[in-house]
């Protein structure tokens, strides 16, 4: 059995001002390309009924009308699928993506992949970091967002506690991915909500120097936010959060590192804790 992953471009008419869309509105797009493969497949199930024969397009026929993003992704996953060695059980180092079909095709503009149940974590991660570094957006069969591109790429990468990467990371969508995440955590499992904000790439790219990430937790004993140098470990004093304005004032803070607001971002309150890493 195989667990499928959707990948498409987001379309740039959102209705929002700088693009980005929540996971929830990315699932109605994710949900509307996934009803026109439907439709596709069944065509190409009825024509093949009636002619006998298989009614499918070509590498260039398929790719004609797939943006440019879409490609490269499908170029890539067969270039390291394990199904394109000459034995797929025993693939070269640089075939490390484990796939239910060779090759892969876009169809409809978009791109469908099924992978096997067993490797499809250690697989979707592979093509996560692909998919934001393209813009492209994930979602796999489970209606989980894998990677959220939507707004554009700000240089930086946000996670939750679900590992959705988001690629535009600012005040606002650092609101709306920590507060959904709570939500969530609160209606389902009562686990542990969290973003981390981290840098694409070296250090030297961090919006605010020397900051390698920062993030945020609401944990059993109230929300964690900190932040990470190259050998120094500060948190936020917790005093001035309350459950009142936890979220907005969290959200202030991690806007402010993402925007490179340095000096509003070092005036919070920031206690040095590099000891407790000490053993």
């Amino acid at each position: 059995m195989s667990f499928g992953f959707l990948f498409f471009v987001p379309t740039t008419d959102t209705g929002t001002p700088d693009g980005y869309l929540p996971d929830n509105a990315l699932l109605t797009l994710a949900n509307e390309h996934m009803n026109s493969l439907v439709a596709a497949d069944n065509a190409v199930t009825m024509d093949s009924a009636v002619s006998g024969t298989g009614s499918f397009d070509s590498w260039d026929a398929a790719a004609a009308n797939a943006p440019a993003p879409i490609i490269d992704l499908a170029d890539w996953i067969n270039h390291h699928a394990d199904l394109g060695a000459h034995d797929p059980n025993l693939p070269p180092a640089f075939r490390f993506l484990s796939i239910s079909e060779f090759p892969v095709t876009p169809t409809c503009g978009v791109l469908h992949v099924g992978v096997p149940f067993s490797t499809g974590d250690e697989t979707g991660r592979q093509i996560q970091i692909k998919a934001a570094d393209l813009g492209i957006c994930m979602v796999d069969d489970m209606e989980q967002v894998w990677v959220n591109p939507t707004g554009g790429d700000s240089g930086l990468r946000m996670r939750d506690s679900l590992d959705t990467v988001t690629t535009h990371v600012d005040r606002a969508s650092i609101l709306a991915v920590l507060g959904e995440d709570v939500d969530r955590r609160r209606r389902a499992d009562n686990g542990i909500p969290f973003v981390v904000v981290e840098v694409h790439g070296d250090d030297s790219t961090s919006p605010v120097p020397g900051v390698r990430y920062v993030q945020a937790a609401l944990t059993g004993a109230g929300w964690i936010v900190e932040y990470r140098t190259s050998n120094r470990h500060f948190r936020l004093d917790q005093e001035v959060l309350d459950d009142e304005n936890a979220l907005g004032y969290i959200s202030q803070v991690l806007g402010q590192y993402s925007a490179g607001d340095d000096e509003e971002f070092f005036d919070h309150r920031w206690e040095d804790v590099s000891a407790e890493l000490i053993v």
